[in-house]
C-alpha cells in the first residue's frame, strides 16, 4: 500500500541517526501535526548468508499524499553530500531514466500548492 519506505543506511548514517534519536523523539512529541521531518519506525541490521550485514530503516513514505489527485511532480534527494559530482543529476542521467534529483538540481523555491493545506 506504499505507506512505508525501506532505505539502506551506511554505518555512519546509522550512528548519526542513533545519536539524534532523543532530540528527534522530543521534536516529534512537540510538533506532531506540523513537522516535515520523516517518521522513522524501525532500524534493523539484516544479514543474508554469504553477504555483508545491511542496515535498513523503515520510515513513513513522505510521498504518499492523503489526496490521490495530488501528484508529486519532482523528487529530490537532499543529503548534503560534499562531493559536487554527486550532488547533481546530469541531463545524461535524466535521459537514462533517473527521476530523483539532487541538491544542486534544486534551483527554484519549492511550492507546495494544495499540499500546503495538509500541513
Amino acid at each position: 500500500d506504499k505507506r512505508f519506505v525501506i532505505k539502506t543506511l551506511t554505518l555512519a548514517e546509522r550512528q548519526f541517526l542513533v545519536r539524534c534519536l532523543k532530540d528527534y523523539h522530543n521534536h516529534l512529541q512537540g510538533n506532531t501535526e506540523t513537522t516535515l521531518l520523516p517518521r522513522f519506525y524501525a532500524l534493523f541490521k539484516v544479514k543474508f548468508p554469504k553477504e555483508y550485514p545491511m542496515r535498513v530503516v523503515v520510515m513513513h513514505n513522505v510521498f504518499l499524499t492523503p489526496d490521490p489527485t495530488i501528484r508529486i511532480q519532482e523528487q529530490y534527494d537532499l543529503k548534503g553530500v560534499l562531493d559536487p559530482k554527486k550532488r547533481r543529476v546530469t541531463d545524461k542521467q535524466r535521459a537514462a531514466g533517473v527521476t530523483t534529483l539532487k541538491d544542486l538540481n534544486l534551483t527554484e523555491p519549492i511550492r507546495l500548492g494544495r499540499l500546503a493545506q495538509l500541513f
